[in-house]
């Protein structure tokens, strides 16, 4: 996205967004529109800050909004794209910064188990789990704590499981 292009709905995000109204001579309140910007920036970031939380003991469910929302708000206005130097965020109308936090094995493991049941697979194998396990790719080194790619990719890496194991047992058959 351009730089800049976001500075255009900041009058629409003001709190102070108030017009008269012709029937009741009242102010009254017009923006009663929710936006929700996505992006995947900061994500470096993210992963530092959180990595450097865990260091100090404390785990990924234990974190608050308020420990990433500056480093978001921060790395949005400082990286190249649509928030870069953005109105958006230097006149503070963005109410929240949610980070999408890396996943962890744990929440990768399930989403293996529903990548197998949907191929028919209600209980794979540790086998055929850790095969899965093992194409996928964690960080940061040496602790290897969080998928770089969070559960994408892992439909293709289960059928490629579930494919290969059906056929070997069909040429067992026969």
């Amino acid at each position: 996205m351009p730089e800049g292009l976001l500075n255009v709905l900041v009058p629409f995000l003001d709190y102070h967004s108030y017009r008269k109204s012709s029937k009741y001579s009242e102010s009254i309140h017009q923006n009663k529109a929710i936006f929700i910007f996505l992006s995947n920036t900061g994500s470096a970031q993210i992963v530092r800050h959180l990595f450097s939380l865990w260091e100090r003991g404390k785990k990924r469910e234990d974190t608050r909004l308020q420990d990433f929302e500056k480093l978001i708000a921060d790395g949005a206005f400082s990286e190249k794209g649509g928030f870069h130097h953005s109105d958006t965020i230097q006149t503070s109308v963005i109410d929240h910064y949610v980070p999408f936090l890396p996943l962890e094995e744990v929440h990768v493991r399930k989403c293996l188990e529903r990548a197998f049941t949907e191929r028919g697979v209600v209980s794979p194998k540790k086998e055929m789990i850790q095969e899965v396990l093992s194409h996928l790719t964690f960080g940061p080194e040496p602790y290897n704590l969080y998928s770089m790619a969070g559960c994408k990719r892992i439909e293709q890496k289960v059928a490629a499981v579930v494919y290969g194991k059906s056929t070997l047992q069909s040429r067992n058959v026969v």
